[in-house]
């Protein structure tokens, strides 16, 4: 006889599944991608001078495998055409003033065109990768359980370099005595984003257990692992003194917990585990938040010149200027230095490499039209990806995916996150493990 599963996560159905039984194709490519897409984070993100180039050719060489091993029908590709054709058409308008000297009148890169071309093409090889594996709820389940490993895995890595980093004789990873803790990443923002965003997916299958039905202590085991991962990830994201990050994963983990202690079909042992969620979420912060973080606050509260107001305003009448084309794909570097005339500005913004905000940088990397289009692509996909989400209960560790996400994008919006390949990648990675616009009913059981 079949086993039904119900709507809510199975917590004894992710990783251990490869022990329990042969693995499938799609079980096995599931980890795999998802741990190629972490590794990247563990690789300082690839955030260097061919970043963008490396990400290209892991995103695409994961596509290509799952193509061979594990071939889609026409309709899979039929029924995804719309955000990709976006995503073309924006890419061709950026480059229009490469390919028409006329229309780049403000042109400032033209050169670093192809690399960041190859960084878009990378972002959609990646959610390519996700929307195929996730057309299965063992697949969904296995990736999201692999991402918290590897999540566990960076941060551990990370605070052993922050003691041992100069015996480490690799050129990626610096020990940086008396500064911020970056984990394996080289700006500590971007690492509280990071690991904010594997919070999520590690309380997400946290609230999924239901001690009411009669779980076997092996899947109670799971759940405290879950519940020690998402004590570890809250730490380090702490740690980062990251002030957008912190107080945006606060918000989606209580926003997540709350969702849990209202659904109907929670009964008291369901308020129980959102309950020790939520303790061990107030017991970190309370461990975790360091002197820095709290000076940080302060420093955002007293605010200065150099601010993110200042930056944002500066940058948004550098878009108003030329808001058609921008400034060239990657272009950022070479209109900072160009446009910083006034010396008491210079002084604030010389080292800046980023608007720190999503929606000027795309403006000025490509104009008002490639950021339309762009934005038209996300909108597509993130529609899609809340109606899947709905069709599986909000099980699966799917609002976890979308709590994810969600603090991935709100930092972006004042701040660096999405500008390193390696947390570009692993963000549309795990947007497309719920990107399903063939699909109406929740995935199919693996067989």
């Amino acid at each position: 006889m079949k086993r039904h599963h119900q709507p809510g996560g199975d917590v004894g159905a992710g990783l251990p599944v490869l022990w329990k039984r042969p693995t499938s194709t799609p079980r096995l490519a599931a980890v795999a991608v998802a741990a190629l897409f972490s590794l990247a984070i563990t690789l300082n993100g690839l955030n260097n001078a061919f970043g963008n180039p490396l990400t290209c050719i892991f995103a695409a060489g994961a596509l290509l495998a799952l193509t061979l091993v594990w071939p889609p029908d026409a309709r899979f590709w039929r029924a995804r055409r719309g955000p990709v054709l976006l995503v073309a058409g924006a890419t061709c308008w950026a480059l229009l003033p490469v390919a028409i000297p006329a229309l780049g009148d403000n042109l400032l890169s033209g050169g670093l065109a192809l690399s960041e071309t190859l960084g878009i093409a990378a972002a959609l090889c990646a959610l390519l990768c996700g929307s195929r594996l996730g057309d299965r709820r063992k697949n969904l389940r296995m990736a999201v359980d692999t991402l918290i490993l590897m999540g566990c895995l960076n941060a551990i890595f990370g605070v052993a370099m922050n003691s041992f980093g100069s015996a480490i004789p690799l050129d990626l990873w610096q020990s940086r005595p008396g500064v911020r803790f970056t984990g394996t990443l080289s700006n500590a923002n971007v690492a509280g984003a990071y690991f904010g965003m594997m919070a999520a997916l590690a309380f997400a299958r946290v609230l999924e257990v239901r001690i009411g039905r009669g779980l076997e202590p092996r899947e109670l085991a799971h759940a405290g692992a879950y519940l020690v991962a998402l004590t570890l990830l809250l730490e380090v994201c702490f740690l980062t003194g990251s002030r957008s990050a912190g107080a945006i994963t606060v918000a989606v983990l209580l926003g997540l917990g709350v969702k849990a202690a209202l659904q109907k079909e929670s009964g008291s042992s369901q308020r129980i585990i959102v309950a020790a969620g939520a303790i061990v979420l107030f017991l970190v912060m309370a461990a975790g938040i360091s002197d820095l973080l709290v000076d940080r606050l302060d420093d955002a509260v007293a605010g200065d010149r150099s601010g993110r107001l200042v930056m944002w305003s500066h940058y948004a009448d550098l878009a108003l200027r030329s808001p058609w084309f921008g400034y060239g794909l990657g272009s950022f570097e070479a209109l900072n230095a160009r446009y910083l005339g006034d010396p008491r500005l210079a002084q604030g913004l010389w080292m800046v490499n980023s608007a720190h905000d999503l929606v000027l940088q795309f403006v000025l990397d490509g104009g008002i039209v490639y950021f339309l289009l762009l934005a038209g692509a996300a909108a597509l996909v993130a529609r899609s990806a809340v109606t899947r989400a709905a069709a599986l209960h909000w099980g699966h560790g799917s609002d976890g995916i979308i709590g994810a996400i969600g603090i991935v994008f709100a930092c972006s919006m004042v701040d660096i996150a999405l500008d390193v390949p390696g947390l570009a990648c692993l963000t549309t990675f795990l947007a497309g493990l719920l990107w399903m616009p063939d699909r109406t009913q929740g995935p199919r059981r693996a067989t």
